[in-house]
């Protein structure tokens, strides 16, 4: 079968999946991830439960901690992104069980709930404001076949709700995936990642001119190696962007430094 073909059939399949939870939904009603609360899939209580990331470090290297999250001065010459800051870890249990939910089971719902404790976090980090937010793209098949892409919907929460009265331009269309990839968690090492995800990104022609001199965010749900992030900042420096810092609620436990990886707890990237 061909490429096409299988991404057309997982995308009905997909479809009925949904209807089908739609359904069971009806008869086994909602209920919380961390309590079993009834008609929430994240309750208030739960959610105040998860800690915040206090301490940043160097996306890169790990080594050193930095203000927001920096790129550290060894790692800066040799990669593209200016800094990552991180909302909290993927260590804790309940962050690894909703962000696994939301992208692998199309719990959409959960967009609400995790996008209000990723704005709590970078607000309250002081973190500086950039002049435009972009989110990580997922590729036309995998769009299709997830039905959303979770990265824009974390995205456009944080854009709208950092200024009082106003939004933080919010990019979903000069950044474009344009080729297919692997999903990064099958990839054993960081040199394989790298590889997997490079000149997979690229510019609309119309939006180069405009983005020169800016300051810009890039939005994902979870990093581990930072390699996507870093990716997708060398087509905007090569643009003419000046400062390029990605924005994600979770950290992965990926020894970034090391030729070997540590197993995941789950299948997120």
């Amino acid at each position: 079968m061909s490429p096409t073909l299988k991404i057309a059939s997982s995308s009905l399949l997909r479809h009925v999946y949904t209807a089908g939870r739609y359904v069971l939904d009806i008869f086994f009603p909602l209920s919380c991830l961390g309590c079993t609360q009834s008609d929430t899939l994240l309750c208030q209580n739960c959610c105040k439960k998860i800690r915040p990331r206090y301490e940043q470090s160097c996306p890169y290297c790990r080594k050193h901690l930095t203000p927001h999250g920096e790129t550290c001065f060894d790692c800066s010459s040799k990669n593209d992104l200016d800094g990552v800051f991180v909302a909290y870890d993927y260590n804790q249990p309940l962050v690894d069980t909703a962000l696994h939910a939301f992208k692998y089971q199309s719990l959409e719902s959960l967009a609400h709930p995790l996008s209000k404790l990723f704005v709590q976090a970078v607000i309250s980090s002081g973190l500086p404001l950039p002049d435009c937010v972009f989110p990580v793209p997922l590729h036309p098949w995998r769009l299709r076949y997830r039905g959303f892409n979770q990265s824009e919907l974390l995205g456009h929460a944080l854009a709208t709700t950092l200024l009082p009265g106003t939004a933080v331009p919010f990019d979903t269309q000069s950044l474009v995936r344009h080729r297919f990839t692997l999903p990064q968690q099958k990839m054993p090492n960081v040199e394989s990642r790298k590889h997997n995800i490079k000149n997979a990104f690229s510019l609309s022609k119309q939006s180069t001119s405009s983005l020169r001199g800016k300051s810009v965010w890039i939005i994902d749900d979870i990093t581990t190696t930072a390699s996507t992030l870093d990716a997708c900042a060398r087509v905007l420096k090569q643009a003419g962007v000046h400062k390029v810092f990605g924005v994600v609620f979770a950290q992965n436990t990926f020894v970034a430094h090391s030729k070997r990886a540590v197993k995941p707890s789950s299948q997120i990237q």
